[in-house]
């Protein structure tokens, strides 16, 4: 099973920001009191944020989707909305996904992620 969510969030996020500075992500930092544990897993390689694409027939899909696809629309229409995308459970379809880019922690793309959104992205939201 993979865990997503169906908007991007910079890295700096107080949502995305513990999942990336330990390794292991939420089921290590969110469960684990040893401090000297918990150093030494932020130690452990670097941060990585992966970009994919998948099929969205997974029954949990639906209403993820849904929701996203709303706050765009208002958005476009120039309704203020703190477009916040939710979580997406990928499970049967994870064998159709496509890994689009990795973006690692110390590449430009990493710090910049979702500070701005690619043209094409705004293109479709101002059509």
């Amino acid at each position: 099973m993979l865990w997503s969510t169906t908007t991007p969030s910079p890295v700096d996020d107080s949502g995305v920001f513990p999942l990336l500075d330990n390794w292991g992500g939420e089921s290590a930092y969110f469960w684990l009191s040893d401090e000297i544990v918990k150093t030494k897993l932020k130690k452990i390689g670097l941060p990585r944020v992966i970009e994919i694409e998948t099929a969205l027939s997974d029954a949990l899909n639906a209403f993820s989707v849904s929701e996203t696809v709303l706050q765009a629309w208002a958005k476009k229409l120039g309704v203020s909305v703190a477009p916040s995308g939710t979580d997406l459970s990928i499970k049967e379809s994870i064998e159709k996904a496509t890994v689009i880019k990795v973006h690692k922690a110390g590449q430009n793309s990493f710090d910049a992620l979702a500070k701005t959104y690619p043209e094409n992205v705004n293109k479709l939201l101002n059509k």
